[in-house]
This record gives C-alpha cells, sequence and structure tokens, in this order.
C-alpha cells in the first residue's frame, strides 16, 4: 500500500519529541492525536481562555475609560487640524507627515493608519475623550485575545496552560498602563495587534499552504507599520518563529519571511514618497535625547547601554513608574559607570545564551531573543530616536520578557509540558495548581499596580503632581508640572489671589526646569506668558527674548511677544512678529487671529480719522487672515466673530452675518444678549 502523503499540519505534529536537558533544552513533544470533533473542541477551549484574557486587560484599564486628554493626546485630536476633519481629513493624512495637523516642522513619522483611526472617532463623536479612551482598552483587549491565540499556535505542541499563563502576564504587566491610558500611544497597541493578526493568517497558510494567506499577511503587516514603524523588528522575529516552533526548511522560512519584507518594502516605498526620505531630515536635541548631548560615541554608547538596564529592571520590578524619563534625570555616563557595566554584562549574556541555544530550539532563547530584537530599535544603539526612553517602548519587548518568566514559573511548577485535552477550563486549574498559584500571586501585584497607576493619569495635574515627586532631577516633568499650574489650574480659578499663588507657583516649577536645563526655550516662553496673563509685560518680554535665544524658529513664542506690542499699541511690531511666527508655521492659526486683529484696529483708527480708502483696504487685509486661518482652524468661534466685525466695518452685511451665525454656532456666548 502507498505510504499516505501528509499534510504540512501532520508533518510539524509529527516533529521528533526531545525532553528538557540538563541545560534546559525545551523541544517540543509530541502533541496528542485528535479526531476532527476533539479538534474542533479544542479550538473553542482555546478561544474561551482567550476571551478570559481579553475580558482581563478590560477589567484592570476601565477605570482609565472616563479619564480626559492627558500628556500629548492634543496632538493627534484637539489640536490637530487634520484629524478635526473627520472624514475630510483622511486624504491629507495619507499624503503628509504625522504631525502635519499638529504644527509645522520637519517630521520623520509617517503613520497615517492611527491618525485615520482618529478622524473617524473625530467625525462620530467629535471631542468626546471617554470615548476615545474606550476604543483604546477595547483594542487592547482585543490584543490580548489575538495574542493568546497566536502563542496557542506556537505552543500548540505544549500544555495549553504556558501560553495562557504568558498572555495574562503580558496584559496585566504595569509598563502597559503609559500606552492604554494615553489616547495618543495608542499606536503601539494597534501595531501590535496588527502584527498579531498578521501572525494568524501566516500560521493558516502553515496548516492549509494556500498562498493567498501570506498575501493577506504581507498587507496586514503593511498596514501595522502604518500605525507604528516599530513592527518592522518583526522582519527577524518571523523566521526566528518559525525555526524554533515548526518543520518547515529554509526556503519555506524564507518564503514567509520575503512576504513580510515585500509588505514592509512597500510601506517604505510610500513612505519614502510622502516625506521625500526615509528620515524625514529631523535634527535629535538633548533635550528630547539626552544621547544627542554626549561628548563623544564611548559616552553615548556606555549612556545607551545603562538605559537598556533601567528597562530590564522596570520590567522585573514595574516601580516606580513615570511619564517622562529626560535630561536631568538621566545623565551621560562613561564605561566607569558600575551601572552601564553590568547592563553590558547582563544584555551581552543573555544574548550569548541565546545564541548558543538557538541551535537546539530552546524556549528560553526565543524569548530572550524575542526580547532583544524588539528592543532594539529602542535601544539607541543603532539608531539614535527621538527619546532616550519611555515606558511605552517597552510594549513590544514586555512579550519576550513575560515569554521567558512564564516559561521560567512553568519550568519549576508545572507538572507536564505535554499538551493535555482538558474537559474545562476548571480542570485547567485544578491540574496546574502551582502553577496558577504562582502566577496568580503576580498577577495580584500587577493588577494592583495598574489600576492605581491608572489613577494618576486621570488628568494632566494629576499626573504631572505626582510624578514630579518620583523624578525630581527631570526638567520637562516641571516644566509640564508648571505648565498646568499656570495654564488649566490658575485660568479655572476664579478668585484672583488664589490664581496668582497659581501663576507664582508654576513659574517656580518652570524655574526648576530652568536650572536643570538652563537652555530651555519653552520655560522662558511659558514664565513669559504667565507674567503676561499677571499684566507685567517688562518680565514678559524679558523671558520671550530669552526663550528666541536659545529656540529662534518657535512661532508661538513671536506670536506671544507681538501681543505685547499690540496692547501697547505698537501695531508695526505686532505684525512683524506676527508674520514671522508664520514663516516658521504657516498653518499657524492663532497668527492668523492676530494678524486680523491688528488689520482692523488699525482700520478702525483710520476711520475714525477720515481715512476711509485705507481703513477699507486694512479691512480687507483683516477678514483675508481671519479666512486663512479659518482654513487651519475652522472651529475657532473667535476668529468668526471678528471677520464677521470687520465684514460689517466694511458694510458687507450678507457676509457679516453669515459669519455672525456660525461663531453663535460653535460659541453661543459670543451672542449679545437679547438677539
Amino acid at each position: 500500500m502507498a505510504e499516505k502523503k501528509l499534510t504540512r499540519k501532520e508533518k510539524i505534529d509529527q516533529q521528533s519529541i526531545q525532553e528538557p536537558d540538563a541545560a534546559d533544552t525545551l523541544k517540543p513533544p509530541k502533541r496528542n492525536k485528535v479526531s476532527k470533533g476533539k479538534s474542533g473542541a479544542w479550538l473553542n477551549f482555546n478561544r474561551k481562555l482567550a476571551l478570559i484574557v481579553a475580558a482581563f486587560a478590560m477589567l484592570i484599564y476601565v477605570n482609565s475609560i472616563n479619564h480626559g486628554y492627558i500628556l500629548d493626546d492634543a496632538s493627534v485630536l484637539t489640536d490637530n487640524f487634520v484629524v478635526k476633519k473627520g472624514i475630510k481629513g483622511i486624504p491629507t493624512i495619507f499624503q503628509t507627515s504625522y504631525r502635519y495637523g499638529y504644527w509645522n516642522s520637519s517630521d520623520e513619522i509617517y503613520r497615517p493608519l492611527i491618525l485615520a483611526m482618529y478622524a473617524l472617532e473625530w467625525e462620530f463623536f467629535p471631542d468626546t475623550p471617554a470615548v476615545y479612551h474606550f476604543i483604546n482598552v477595547l483594542v487592547y483587549a482585543i490584543s490580548g485575545y489575538f495574542l493568546f491565540l497566536v502563542l496557542c499556535a506556537l505552543f500548540r505542541q505544549y500544555n495549553v496552560a504556558i501560553p495562557f499563563v504568558i498572555s495574562l502576564l503580558f496584559v496585566s504587566h504595569p509598563i502597559h498602563t503609559e500606552v492604554v491610558a494615553n489616547i495618543k500611544s495608542r499606536d503601539e497597541i494597534l501595531c501590535l495587534l496588527l502584527v498579531l493578526i498578521s501572525l494568524v493568517f501566516t500560521f493558516k497558510y502553515i496548516d492549509k499552504t494556500k498562498i493567498y494567506y501570506l498575501a493577506i499577511a504581507a498587507v496586514v503587516y503593511m498596514l501595522s507599520l502604518s500605525s507604528k514603524e516599530s513592527s518592522i523588528t518583526f522582519l527577524a522575529v518571523v523566521p526566528l518563529m518559525l525555526y524554533v516552533f515548526t518543520s518547515l526548511k529554509r526556503f519555506e522560512i524564507g518564503l514567509v519571511t520575503g512576504f513580510y519584507a515585500a509588505g514592509a518594502g512597500a510601506y517604505l516605498l510610500v513612505r519614502r514618497l510622502v516625506l521625500g526620505s526615509l528620515d524625514g531630515g529631523k535634527t535629535i536635541v538633548d533635550l528630547d535625547n539626552v544621547l544627542a548631548g554626549a561628548a563623544n560615541k564611548s559616552d553615548e554608547l556606555a549612556t545607551a547601554i545603562m538605559i537598556l538596564g533601567k528597562y530590564f529592571m522596570l520590567l522585573v520590578l514595574p516601580h516606580p513608574l513615570v511619564c517622562d524619563y529626560s535630561i536631568g534625570e538621566i545623565s551621560i555616563v562613561s564605561w566607569s559607570n558600575i551601572y552601564a557595566t553590568l547592563s553590558l554584562f547582563l544584555y551581552v549574556g543573555l544574548g550569548v545564551y541565546a545564541i548558543i541555544m538557538l541551535k537546539q530550539k530552546n524556549l528560553f532563547a526565543f524569548g530572550i531573543l524575542l526580547f532583544l530584537i524588539t528592543i532594539s530599535v529602542f535601544s539607541n544603539v543603532i539608531l539614535m530616536i527621538g527619546s532616550s526612553f519611555g515606558e511605552r517602548f517597552m510594549y513590544m519587548p514586555s512579550l519576550g520578557f513575560v515569554t521567558v518568566v512564564g516559561l521560567l514559573i512553568a519550568k519549576f511548577t508545572l507538572p507536564s509540558w505535554e499538551a493535555v485535552n482538558y474537559k474545562s477550563i476548571g480542570d485547567m486549574l485544578k491540574a496546574n495548581m502551582k502553577l496558577f498559584g504562582v502566577v496568580g500571586i503576580i498577577l495580584l501585584a500587577y493588577s494592583f499596580k495598574t489600576v492605581t497607576r491608572n489613577e494618576d493619569w486621570d488628568t494632566n495635574i494629576t499626573l504631572y503632581s505626582v510624578d514630579v515627586e518620583k523624578s525630581t532631577n527631570s526638567a520637562r516633568l516641571h516644566y509640564y508640572y508648571g505648565l498646568e499650574l499656570t495654564k488649566a489650574v490658575a485660568l479655572a480659578e476664579p478668585d484672583l489671589e488664589k490664581r496668582k499663588a497659581h501663576f507664582v507657583h508654576g513659574i517656580e516649577e518652570l524655574q526648576k526646569a530652568i536650572d536643570i536645563y538652563p537652555r530651555y526655550p519653552d520655560a522662558y516662553s511659558q514664565i513669559g506668558l504667565t507674567y503676561y496673563r499677571m499684566n507685567d509685560y517688562d518680565r514678559a518680554q524679558h523671558n520671550y527674548l530669552k526663550a528666541l535665544e536659545f529656540n529662534s524658529t518657535k512661532p508661538l513664542t513671536y506670536s506671544n511677544l507681538g501681543a505685547i506690542y499690540f496692547n501697547r499699541q505698537q501695531f508695526q511690531q505686532a505684525l512683524s512678529m506676527y508674520q514671522k511666527a508664520l514663516t516658521y508655521d504657516p498653518r499657524f492659526a492663532d497668527a492668523y487671529l492676530n494678524i486680523g486683529s491688528v488689520y482692523g484696529t488699525m482700520a478702525q483708527q483710520l476711520k475714525n480719522v477720515g481715512q476711509n480708502q485705507k481703513s477699507q483696504e486694512l479691512n480687507q487685509k483683516s477678514v483675508d487672515a481671519f479666512n486663512k486661518g479659518l482654513e487651519f482652524a475652522p472651529e475657532n468661534a473667535s476668529m468668526w466673530y471678528f471677520a464677521a466685525i470687520t465684514y460689517a466695518n466694511m458694510g458687507n452685511k450678507a457676509q457679516a452675518d453669515k459669519y455672525y451665525k456660525k461663531a453663535f454656532e460653535l460659541k453661543p456666548s459670543l451672542r449679545p444678549q437679547g438677539k
């Protein structure tokens, strides 16, 4: 009788069996043969476990849903004029860089998919942070669901308790709070989710050998990169997974990887066409990444390696967690620094062990390499990025970390690594009580830390006031805290004395930022703005000029300086400042508003002395400025209102009525009483 031809899936299932040896070499035991019906039951069982992972993820983040905008959420929502166009803004999103709708500067980032998602949400739920936070939590939960299914595909020949434990450890790890609680950081979540979905299709291809599954995987992978570029590391992770967990030949692994490379190539080509270059021409400064201030390459590398050690320690013990680790909190070190040396030994040791054991398809080696590969793009060792440290950067690498942790716990507590057909979830828990006892303690600790840390992310003031006490040397945190005190807190205070106290406290925090980093232009600018609000124009002007010493390209500083000249009725000087602001940001709506106001005021003065012709010319310039500003801020009620006044002064009642109507729709309080 002719030998039965095995499917690819059956070949994988019939890999050789080797028990873990003394060197912890874990090779896949043979998976039990099951009937077609039992296989379906096995899938249903796994999906139930996947739903538990997703529900657990939702549960520990549910207290973040009612939070407001925080940190840099404004950059992708409330202050992003393209996103706020809703569906109409989506074509522009795909044709421009990531920050196009937020500011005018060189931008090396292209993430159209996540911005398009925000635009859709704004279309149907404008300015509703609770909806955006809910979607963050939902996408995170769905990621947990697919993560478990992918791990089940990888660990298909092992006890299902192993991928279940790894998934629970991942979704509960407190270092993810920044990613989930910060709306803007959804790009990290969506990026990983799409990678996981691409892997689902990859394993469908392995099981069914249908090439279109690989094509779908490549497209989904391209979408992942369009959410955030960090998934580029999966060009190395995918062949690693296939080598360790399958019996595919090198050619077949190359074929799968080639499809992923095609997806990455398509993304990079579009990115190049949109940005004009792959790096976008961005210049990195030490305020953003402390490594940019290193005196030499040796110190730069030593500091980067030290930071990698700090990442590892936060994964082991996620406390304290801080939203910003910037200049002052992290300093440049040399190789004489003990932490840099220890970190080097740690990472070299992990890498050497993983490479040596990889030939034996060691599972610990896989987890270590997954961690090292995914952390590489954030390490500042291969390429300097725009930040020296961020908890959000550990989102993907933490998967490798918890994989190793989960395997270690299983090694000492799991009765059997072999696949078991459990009758129920309760049956699985009873059979592995030691495993779930240990993991349960960790999950309780993780969950408590996650839930309590979520509370800090309620508002900017709650976050900064807590974190500045934990990161006392961070120049940027003192700046953020001072900024919030002088804006949201002080301006919301009706009592003038209390408001002044908040102004003073805010200036003190801003000054601390300058004491740590004397070349901090934004801190000087905000001190100037605070003094302006306190009607101390001389001190305001002094600080604005100091800000321009260290950054002569900041449009907001020029605009604020123009306001001082305007209040002093030095209109030509004011116009000069506003126009200077527009040279650095042609889409700066406030500058157009201010220019329109200056021309309108000058026109009224000329009209009062009988120079009607010149007055009309200036009124025309005024409405031109207002209308230009409305292109970038169509929801600015003040712009509509002052344009209406100007049209009325020009005798154009039809236009005036049209603009008044729009202004009153946007802001009913502008409507005079009785009208």
